[in-house]
């Protein structure tokens, strides 16, 4: 068995005994951070919304860098049909509709997630 199967079978078992509210060795997350794939990995969100075949290395190199248990599918809609139809109710990189708090595109900080993730597993030990 590779190191890889490995550490699939450690983190299927371990989601399969959280269900079924079993103890685990800790409590398994799953991040929904589709930009940082991107923005974390010096991917340009904008080139992503326009072929999201680039997220793949970034998700890569995300897994190889945490190991997560589970993980979100990316989403990002395609840009090139908001910008040909002046789309105005959703903000993307380089146009549509400003808000105060935005949400989705800002720059994510890689620090902030180990912070997160630090913060998750100690406290989500029982």
């Amino acid at each position: 068995m590779s190191e890889n199967d490995k550490g699939f079978g450690e983190r299927l078992r371990r989601v399969k005994s959280t269900v079924a509210f079993e103890k685990t060795d800790r409590v398994p997350i799953a991040p929904k951070i589709a930009s940082l794939y991107a923005s974390a990995y010096d991917i340009r969100m904008y080139d992503v919304m326009v072929n999201t075949r680039l997220f793949e290395d970034g998700i890569v190199k995300f897994f190889e860098q945490f190991h997560p248990d589970l993980a979100w599918a990316p989403l990002a809609c395609p840009i090139l049909p908001m910008e040909t139809l002046n789309t105005q109710y959703i903000k993307w990189p380089g146009g549509g509709f400003i808000m105060d708090n935005t949400i989705g595109l800002e720059e994510c900080n890689l620090e902030n997630l180990e912070t997160m993730f630090e913060t998750t597993l100690k406290y989500g030990n029982y």
